[in-house]
């Protein structure tokens, strides 16, 4: 998501992840990325995402994305489903 979680919910940060694409594409991969390298750590959310286009490595326009991966501690306290954002 790329603001926060509601007011009150309790988290851990578990660690700042990226994720950059290796070529052009759609922002939405960078994001998809993101949220696997996410799941692999045991997050339950990436909060504060930013995504954007950037050059690397002879390309001008690769897909970017930043966030920070938590583990919310009373996952009952929270609809996920309720909070806006996009979901991988």
């Amino acid at each position: 998501m790329r603001g926060e979680l509601p007011p009150g919910t309790e988290y851990e940060v578990l660690a700042k992840v990226k994720a950059i694409e290796g070529w052009y594409g759609e922002l939405a991969q960078a994001e998809r990325k993101l949220a696997e390298d996410g799941r692999a750590i045991g997050a339950d959310a990436i909060i504060q995402v930013k995504v954007w286009h950037a050059p690397r490595l002879g390309a001008w326009a690769v897909p970017h994305a930043e966030g920070v991966a938590v583990k919310i501690l009373k996952p009952d306290s929270v609809n996920l489903d309720a909070v806006p954002g996009n979901w991988y």
